[in-house]
């Protein structure tokens, strides 16, 4: 693999009106979000990785 991974660091389930899991922690963070259950949006699965250095070929 070339370039940067990601590494996982945290992921909950929260409420479809909780903002403060999109707040900037003031450095780089990647975010990704699903609707929870599947199908429904009354919840949030949020999940927050951080970029790591990754050995280039």
């Amino acid at each position: 693999m070339a370039g940067a991974a990601t590494l996982v660091r945290r992921h909950r389930i929260v409420e479809d009106d909780d903002l403060s899991v999109l707040r900037s922690p003031g450095r780089e963070i990647v975010r990704l979000q699903a609707c929870h259950p599947r199908f429904f949006a009354t919840r949030r699965y949020s999940v927050a990785a951080k970029p790591v250095a990754a050995n280039t070929v």
